[in-house]
């Protein structure tokens, strides 16, 4: 018995409690290995760890500990590869990142994002210089007319659809996803392209695409349960329907119970066959039925959730309504059933979660995907695999990860309760390696109650009771007080102070909407007398003042965020010329159409600068407007008065905006929102 580490051991360190450490080398030593391929443990290892590489795996009785090497104690637990959520939204960095580490979740696939914005944050954590999980994405979505997400290419022939592949292959994406509004020869021109270009089409089966024909094009990877509802739906006795979106899938249940089971075996055998892999995304479906119970609200991951996103969240009032509550939870039910059809018929499975749907935490969703999961019927150790070894050779990933073994990547997570006894016990971590880092227990309960402070110091305060003023000498200035209204029958209120100076003009406003997790806050946008902007800063008022100032030279914008006097970061970006400026004050779109400049029946698309809560990174994204015919309208106190009428669509962080201004062409009047999620006013009081 080779007892060489005992010699020495007195001479090591012990990783001690509430440490995180930062090590070239690492030993773990007395450790279960959880062999995630053959589902079996490989009891009292050694893991040798270099520069984030595992460099022997061995029993502990063989493998000796090089002098200088921090050790870590793993006797009775057992050692994973990394876990994988293989659907994600990756829209919050500074808090998605710390959240996935800490439930040991240490490699995303990103579906759906900005291009430029997603790949941005997928190199930063490439190069380690953000906390998070390693990350692939599709970057844009490819999608027909309208368009449903505000980061789509929109692709409404054969050849868009291929430009589209193009493009993304050049900006350097890792898969290409595809969307619910895609004609089939479109939809076929991308899988062709996209083949040419060594990249995996996955994402949605688009509605007038059968199930049938995604395979026969080489759809490699289906999310959630498009396409497979209308598949169910066909077995049960009727025609696949083409639409309209989302009936089948509220059917799903009771055609599940009615299907051909012959038939359906057959098919899912034709689906394992063509090896398409399958993202089912449960948890979702799991948590828009609970978003109608009350006790929803009390799941204590949502206190690391940030306030802007609760905010996006509890407007999102499509979600969860009583109406649809029993339906999504016969389709639950359904959907867990077909995952174990699934499974038994050998198609492939990936877990995720599809984490930015309302009450999808990430990290944590992964811990409940994994348990729906087993619900579905799949044992522990398949569970354990469609989170591990699964998608990071879907993912083209398996030489480095996926597995415990020598010259991979030291991706790993160390459990204190048997994996492959409970899928349940893959939330029981006790450490995780990331990259040249360990972050034992107390490191990870650090880090989440950082961010949980982060949260509570970006919680509504009061904001102060001061009149709007602008210091300084002004030539005129025009006031208006606005009364905000929301179809979800939410109030608030908007002041807007508009003068015009010797430079151009300078807007403040106070903007303080109503509902739940709602900021106020303060914005002072500056511009010049053609409304090109110049500087702004906004201030949440947040427990702990949030602040942004942006600014423009030699062709680039850029925002500093700062919290109390802590600087939290700095980005530049792109300013094109003719960019004007928006951001979430309906007050400040006067300033746009002032800029515009747009005749009776004129309309034109340009870039827009959008600045203020809750991102302190400025963004600028393409910004529609036409202006309609003049329009009589009664202002309170006025009475009738001629106004100019203007319809926009606008992108912002997560959806499409559109909507209507009026403007007696000093102030707005009025102004609406509508989004996929409902309607929002501000009218001029």
């Amino acid at each position: 018995m080779n007892r060489a580490w005992c010699a020495s051991a007195v001479a090591f360190v012990i990783l001690a409690l509430g440490r995180a450490a930062v090590a070239d080398d690492v030993a773990v030593v007395r450790v279960n290995i959880i062999d995630v391929e053959k589902g079996t443990v490989a009891e009292g290892r050694t893991v040798l760890i270099s520069k984030g590489r595992i460099v022997r795996v061995g029993p502990t009785t063989d493998v000796g500990v090089p002098s200088g090497t921090t050790v870590v104690d793993g006797e009775g637990k057992f050692l994973i590869p990394g876990l994988i959520d293989s659907h994600v939204h990756y829209q919050d960095p500074d808090s998605f990142g710390r959240l996935f580490v800490a439930n040991g979740v240490l490699f995303v696939r990103d579906l759906g994002a900005y291009t430029e914005d997603i790949l941005e944050i997928r190199d930063r954590l490439r190069r380690g210089e953000a906390m998070g999980p390693e990350l692939i994405t599709s970057g844009a979505i490819l999608d027909g007319s309208p368009g449903i997400w505000p980061f789509s290419e929109i692709c409404d022939t054969p050849e868009a659809g291929r430009a589209a592949v193009k493009k993304l292959a050049g900006l350097g994406v890792d898969q290409i996803k595809v969307y619910s509004l895609l004609d089939l020869e479109t939809y076929r021109a991308i899988c062709e392209e996209a083949r040419r270009a060594g990249l995996k089409v996955v994402g949605h089966i688009p509605y007038l695409v059968s199930l049938d024909e995604a395979l026969e094009a080489g759809h490699a990877s289906g999310e959630h349960f498009y396409g497979l509802d209308r598949k169910v739906e066909a077995l049960s006795g009727g025609e696949e329907p083409a639409g309209p979106p989302g009936t089948a899938l509220l059917r799903f249940g009771e055609r599940y119970r009615k299907v051909d089971r012959k038939a359906l075996a057959e098919f899912l055998a034709r689906l394992a066959s063509a090896k398409t892999h399958w993202c089912p995304t449960l948890v979702g479906l799991d948590r828009v039925f609970h978003l109608s119970d009350p006790a929803s609200a009390g799941d204590p991951a949502l206190r690391y959730v940030p306030v802007h996103l609760r905010r996006f969240w509890a407007e999102n009032s499509s979600f969860g309504s009583a109406e649809i509550a029993p339906a999504v939870l016969d389709c639950l039910a359904a959907a867990k059933a077909i995952v174990g059809d699934m499974h038994r018929a050998g198609v492939p499975l990936l877990a995720g979660t599809d984490a930015i749907v309302p009450n999808v935490v990430p990290g944590f969703s992964l811990q409940e995907e994994l348990l729906l999961l087993q619900e579905a019927g799949l044992p522990p150790a398949d569970v354990l695999r469609a989170a591990t070894l699964t998608p990071a050779r879907f993912c083209g990933v398996a030489d480095r990860l996926g597995t415990v073994e020598e010259g991979k990547t030291a991706s790993l997570v160390l459990l204190r309760k048997n994996p492959l006894e409970d899928a349940g016990n893959c939330a029981s971590i006790d450490g995780v390696f990331l990259r040249d880092r360990y972050l034992d227990r107390a490191a990870l309960d650090q880090m989440l109650a950082d961010l949980r402070a982060d949260v509570e110091a970006a919680t509504p305060s009061t904001p102060p009771e001061t009149r709007l003023e602008i210091p300084g000498p002004t030539n005129h200035v025009t006031r208006g007080h606005y009364r905000i209204s929301s179809d979800a029958g939410w109030t608030g209120a908007e002041d807007a102070l508009l003068a015009e100076t010797d430079g151009g003009f300078e807007v403040r406003l106070r903007h303080a909407p109503g509902g739940d997790f709602a900021v106020a806050s303060d914005l002072v946008v500056r511009v010049d007398r053609d409304c090109r902007f110049q500087s702004a800063e906004w201030t949440a008022h947040t427990r702990i003042s949030f602040k942004g100032e942006t600014s423009v030279a030699d062709g680039m914008v850029t925002g500093r965020g700062m919290r109390g006097d802590d600087v939290v970061g700095e980005r530049g970006v792109p300013f094109p010329e003719g960019t004007l400026v928006t951001g979430p004050s309906f007050a400040l779109d006067g300033l746009l159409v002032r800029g515009a400049r747009l005749a009776v029946g004129e309309e034109r698309t340009f870039p827009a600068l959008s600045i203020g809560w809750p991102d302190w990174r400025p963004a600028v994204r393409d910004y529609w407007l036409a202006r309609r015919e003049d329009m009589v309208f009664a202002i309170p106190g006025r009475g009738d008065v001629q106004v100019q009428r203007y319809e926009y669509r606008r992108k912002s962080r997560f959806c499409w905006v559109a909507g209507e201004i009026l403007t007696d062409g000093e102030r707005i009047v009025k102004a609406t929102r509508q989004t996929i999620f409902g309607r929002s006013e501000a009218a001029l009081e």
